[in-house]
Order: C-alpha cells, then structure tokens, then sequence
C-alpha cells in the first residue's frame, strides 16, 4: 500500500522495491510499482487490526467495511503492453 502515495509509487521511490532489486542478480529492464486494494471484510481479525494501524498511521483509510481500489488499472495495462512487446 506503500505505493498509493505519491512519491513512493514508481520504481525508482518506492522503498520496497529499492530494497528488492538489491537482495537480488537479475536486473530487470523494465519496471513499474503498482498500488492494490484494501479489501477489510476478507481479513481476519488481526489482520484487519494491523493493516488498520498501519493505515491510520499513514492517513490511509480505516473504516474496517471498507474495500478501497488503488490500482491503476490504466497503468497496469500500458506495462502488459510493454512487457507483450519485448523479445
């Protein structure tokens, strides 16, 4: 969720991929961070709790009925279309 903020959302800010791409050999030419879904219902208890936390910390969204869409369903597409197009 990390990627819902501007800032963090593209490969060369976003921390979790950052911190990825050095535990790792491959090097990938392309790249891209995608943002998710906060979906509250389907997490168990402490799940929910914990996300929540970490949302509330964040100033994210907590009501625990919430299912929140970040993805960028447009963005996603224009990287399948990259990544179609490579040999």
């Amino acid at each position: 969720m990390v990627a819902r903020k501007p800032g963090k959302n593209t490969p060369a800010t976003n921390p979790y991929l950052k911190k990825f791409l050095l535990q790792i050999p491959w090097k990938p030419r392309n790249l891209a961070v995608f943002a998710g879904k906060i979906n509250y219902p389907v997490y168990g208890p402490l799940d929910r709790l914990v996300i929540r936390l970490i949302m509330w910390m964040t100033n994210g969204p907590t009501d625990p009925k919430s299912v929140v869409e970040f993805t960028n369903w447009e963005q996603v597409r224009a990287f399948g279309e990259l990544i179609g197009q490579m040999e």
